[in-house]
């Protein structure tokens, strides 16, 4: 379940040093994590804090395989509010998630022909690709919303295909 990382997981190098481990804080995320995990908290004491004197990256030692920090940011962590915040608040109020200028940058430097986020939704510059292609007021908002709610509910109900293909059709007329 754990892996010992010896050398900094950014840059490479082994010029790690110990820092003071803050005792993990309860949270939802913290709790859902020992009870999905069945992990004890002799468990988390054996994770350690380091920083790379190199790059200043910091990371923890043992930390979670591949495996399992996917089944983390997938099914524990994955429930992550502020991701839907930034949906609700596109829908109903038409307004972006902050992320500074990042966006109007990476329009200006880069082409992107094809953006999706991966297990976040909404985290990330989605809406604002979103927003700019397709310059949709809030009212088309709800509607898409609505209709993506009663596809992705349709998904969930095994024979349910004239509901779903009604709904596909609906979201891809509406854009």
């Amino acid at each position: 379940m754990f892996i010992d990382y010896k050398n900094c997981t950014l840059c490479g190098s082994k010029k790690l040093i110990k820092l003071q481990s803050n005792s993990s804080k309860k949270s939802f995320y913290v709790d859902a994590i020992i009870s999905d995990l069945c992990l004890t908290k002799k468990d988390l004491n054996k994770i350690k804090l380091y920083q790379c004197q190199i790059c200043k990256t910091k990371l923890h030692s043992p930390w979670f395989t591949k495996d399992i920090s996917r089944r983390i940011y997938s099914s524990i962590y994955g429930q992550h509010h502020r991701n839907w915040s930034n949906l609700i608040n596109f829908v109903d109020k038409n307004k972006l998630p902050n992320h500074g200028n990042l966006f109007e940058i990476l329009k200006q430097k880069i082409k992107v022909n094809n953006y999706a986020e991966y297990n976040s939704p909404f985290m990330g510059l989605f809406l604002n690709f979103f927003n700019y292609e397709y310059n949709i007021n809030v009212n088309s908002t709800k509607i898409i919303h609505s209709s993506l709610i009663k596809y992705l509910t349709s998904r969930q109900l095994a024979g349910k295909k004239i509901l779903l293909n009604k709904n596909r059709n609906l979201l891809l007329n509406n854009y």
